[in-house]
C-alpha cells in the first residue's frame, strides 16, 4: 500500500484506524477506483458537509471526518452510483450538480484532483510527468530534456 493510498483514505478522512483503511483500499481495488481522486472527492464531500452546504438528505450518510462505515459506504455508492455516490462518480464535474458554494472548496487542476506528492523534483517521475504537465499524448517518447532540477 503506497503512502498515497495511506493519506488520502486516512488521515485526510480522519480515518486513523488501519483495518479500515486497508479495507476502504480493498474495495477501491474491487470496484476498480482510483484511491487518490477517489480519497480526494470523498474528503470534498466531508468538508461540504462540516460546511451544511450539503446534509444528510442529500448524502444518504453522514459523511463526518473519520466516520469509518461512512467511509466505506460512500465506496459502495461511487461504484454503484447509488444516490449520492452517483453525484461523487462525477468526479470535479459534480461541482455543477452541487452549486456554486461547492467549487470553493473543491482542489483540483484542469478538473483532476490534487495529489498529495509533487512531481516537480524527483527526477524518477520525469519520463510520466513530464508529458502529463505540457499536455502531451500518454503513448507519445516524454522529453526527458525537460526534467525540473532542484536547485
Amino acid at each position: 500500500m503506497s503512502i498515497d493510498h495511506r493519506i488520502l483514505l486516512a488521515v485526510q478522512l480522519g480515518n486513523l484506524d488501519l483495518e479500515n483503511i486497508i479495507n476502504a483500499v480493498e474495495l477501491c481495488n474491487r470496484y476498480g477506483l482510483d484511491t487518490i481522486s477517489t480519497g480526494s472527492y470523498i474528503a470534498w464531500a466531508m468538508e461540504l458537509y462540516q460546511r451544511g452546504i450539503i446534509d444528510l438528505e442529500k448524502t444518504g450518510v453522514p459523511l463526518e471526518w473519520g466516520n469509518q462505515e461512512s467511509i466505506l459506504e460512500i465506496l459502495r455508492m461511487i461504484s454503484c452510483r447509488d444516490g449520492f455516490g452517483d453525484v461523487l462518480a462525477e468526479g470535479s464535474f459534480a461541482r455543477e450538480i452541487l452549486g456554486d458554494e461547492s467549487k470553493d472548496y473543491l482542489l483540483e487542476i484542469k478538473d483532476l484532483p490534487i495529489e498529495m506528492t509533487d512531481e516537480r523534483l524527483p527526477q524518477e517521475l520525469c519520463p510520466w510527468a513530464g508529458h502529463l504537465h505540457e499536455g502531451g499524448v500518454p503513448h507519445e517518447k516524454p522529453s526527458f530534456n525537460r526534467c525540473p532540477r532542484a536547485s
